[in-house]
């Protein structure tokens, strides 16, 4: 028998981001996920504007239909669904 032990790297999450075309900043990048995390983004009303999961850090501010949201605070829920933990919390986007 083998034991194996998943070691869960540092968790980097933006609380800012400017996808305005300038290739700065232009994606909603996680640092340390791997194919187990699925995103949503929500805004203010708890709508959900955008989902996917393995989440490939290609979020580019827009919603699912394509249409680019606004300037503003917007919300994550990022799921690790290997082990259920749940990361959450307020960004901006800026243009």
């Amino acid at each position: 028998c083998i034991d194996i032990t998943v070691i869960q790297g540092e968790i980097i999450i933006p609380n800012i981001f400017s996808p305005n075309g300038d290739f700065i900043n232009d994606y909603f990048v996680i640092r340390g996920i791997n194919d187990y995390f699925g995103i949503s983004i929500l805004n203010k009303w708890g709508e959900v504007l955008f989902y996917q999961y393995p989440y490939k850090n290609n979020w580019d501010g827009r919603t699912l239909s394509g249409r680019l949201v606004p300037e503003g605070t917007y919300f994550y829920i990022l799921i690790n669904y290997f082990d259920d933990k749940k990361y959450s919390e307020a960004f901006n986007i800026i243009r």
